[in-house]
């Protein structure tokens, strides 16, 4: 699909390309930085949303045919975006806004990151060398990523596949990328850093800033960048508009979109869980910092969207609420009780924990609960299979 109306508009963005992230040097917030990290090697890999030890766990789990890693692995296998003779679409210009033409990335990332996850847990190289085919395709197309929404567009599919790639690259499979060289890639890892990081990196609001941070955590760890990595670390703890205290209250756990709607607070609620998964991976612990505040986040929503009474604070809103019919005076019942497939994930790790965690437990308990994938990139999905410990 051409889009030459939108070219001019996509040159401040070819400029940064050129040349890589751009990173805040002063802190957006007062409070110290935890789980920083000072040199490239003190990376942990695999070390995104799956570490060796997750995929060594599953792997027994399937090995005695247990469940419900065995039906969850096997609707994973039987998936549309799981075929291991998936054609990937690249192209070089992908907009999200007002004209759109990302369904082909959408698509792509979500095949990148279920073949490589099939890979990782059958050691089917077939998955493998689909997930590498789609990540050289795109890592050898793209050039642009423009549009509105290019920042959300940038955080949301780029995760995707930088997990898939991280999966591919730290495995027996051990993936080099097309057009790998000491002189400079113009494959992937290139694309990653000089297309999708830099419209992620200028953080936004709300759930919209969270999935920017989640994907600046996966970018920095998958690229081994220390100043990316510290700097997500920051803007996830001290961001004033969209960190965890940012977005969570401190006493009651409502969330600065409560008012808004419950679909954007459970996409909130689902990148802090992959965000703090990702720093559990790299020795860091967000599930237990400032007081597991994101534990009160977790119960409200759930206690809120399985019908319960919640308090709420109309004080306690996101930054920029004009922009999206705020501040709110009571919290919104638009989207109560439509469950997206973000709750297996902290729930199983704080019962780990020796939390309770009651309001989301019973989310999960619900035999009409699923938690697979869907047709965006929203969430990862797969979390019956890759979240439950025992």
């Amino acid at each position: 699909m051409k889009l030459p109306t939108l070219l001019p508009l996509l040159l401040a963005a070819s400029c940064a390309a050129q040349v890589g992230p751009f990173f805040p040097l002063h802190a957006s917030g007062a409070a110290p930085i935890a789980f920083t990290k000072s040199r490239p090697s003190q990376f942990t890999h695999p070390g995104l949303l799956h570490t060796s030890a997750d995929l060594s766990r599953i792997r027994t789990k399937l090995a005695t045919h247990s469940e419900p890693w065995s039906t969850e692995f096997a609707a994973l296998q039987a998936d549309t975006y799981s075929s291991p003779s998936w054609v990937p679409s690249p192209a070089a210009v992908v907009v999200r806004g007002v004209q759109t033409n990302n369904s082909a990335l959408i698509a792509d990332s979500r095949a990148a990151y279920q073949n490589a996850l099939l890979y990782a847990l059958s050691n089917a190289t077939a998955h493998a060398d689909a997930a590498a085919r789609i990540l050289d395709a795109w890592g050898t197309t793209l050039t642009t990523l423009g549009g509105l929404d290019a920042a959300l567009m940038a955080g949301l599919e780029g995760f995707l596949l930088a997990n898939a790639a991280e999966l591919l690259r730290h495995s027996p499979y051990a993936w080099r990328e097309s057009g790998a060289a000491y002189t400079g890639t113009k494959g992937f890892s290139g694309v990653l850093y000089r297309v999708f990081a830099p419209p992620v990196v200028a953080v936004g609001q709300a759930n919209y800033g969270l999935a920017m941070i989640r994907a600046q955590l996966a970018f920095a760890v998958y690229l081994d960048d220390v100043v990316m990595y510290n700097a997500a670390l920051n803007s996830l703890q001290n961001d004033y508009c969209a960190g965890f205290a940012a977005t969570i209250h401190p006493t009651t756990g409502q969330l600065s979109e409560s008012g808004r709607d419950q679909g954007h607070v459970q996409g909130g609620l689902a990148w802090m869980a992959d965000a703090a998964k990702v720093v559990a991976a790299q020795g860091g612990d967000m599930w237990r910092w400032n007081d597991a505040l994101l534990l009160k986040g977790v119960e409200y929503a759930a206690k809120y969207n399985l019908g319960a009474d919640v308090p709420y604070d109309a004080d306690w809103y996101r930054c920029e609420a004009v922009l999206v019919d705020g501040p709110w005076s009571e919290v919104s019942e638009r989207g109560r009780g439509k469950l997206a497939p973000v709750w297996t994930l902290p729930v199983q790790v704080y019962r780990a924990l020796g939390r309770s965690v009651e309001w989301a437990s019973r989310v999960v308990a619900n035999g009409s609960y699923v938690e697979r994938g869907t047709t965006s990139s929203d969430f990862t999905g797969w979390g019956k299979l890759v979240y439950t410990l025992e």
